[in-house]
């Protein structure tokens, strides 16, 4: 058993045995996918420590029924971005096809969604929630 899984099998793993079905979802960026010049390596890398530890917990866990997602996002409208300058905003804007933000509503649904028992032969995946935005 990894270290990182110990607070989960010995909090939650009893609860979600019981429960008979459970799915960890974890929000990551579309920064552990672009990193480098221009972006903060430690940022991008914090996120890839959360989409990487997905697929072990998924891994780990998969037999009693539990699984682990994880989505990357790109440019969502939120607080964060309400400081951001207008030339900012601009560009950011300008690196997603659909040209807009995506709101917090629509990630809502995206992480509803996968969460469901329709989507049960998904595990260790991770979801790319970012308008087209080309972040390679």
């Amino acid at each position: 058993m990894s270290t990182m899984c110990f607070p989960l099998r010995n909090l939650y793993y009893p609860l979600m045995i019981e429960n008979g079905y459970s799915v960890i979802a974890n929000i990551a960026s579309m920064a552990h996918r672009r990193g480098g010049p221009g972006h903060s390596v430690h940022y991008a890398s914090a996120k890839g420590a959360v989409v990487t530890p997905t697929i072990g917990v998924a891994r780990e866990f998969v037999n009693p029924g539990i699984r682990a997602l994880s989505t990357s996002l790109g440019h969502i409208n939120t607080a964060f971005q309400s400081i951001s300058s207008p030339e900012r905003k601009k560009r950011m804007t300008n690196d997603v096809l659909m040209k807009r933000l995506g709101t917090p509503e629509e990630i809502g649904e995206i992480v509803l969604f996968m969460c469901f028992n329709t989507c049960e032969f998904m595990t260790a995946d991770t979801v790319y929630i970012n308008g087209g935005g080309d972040f390679r």
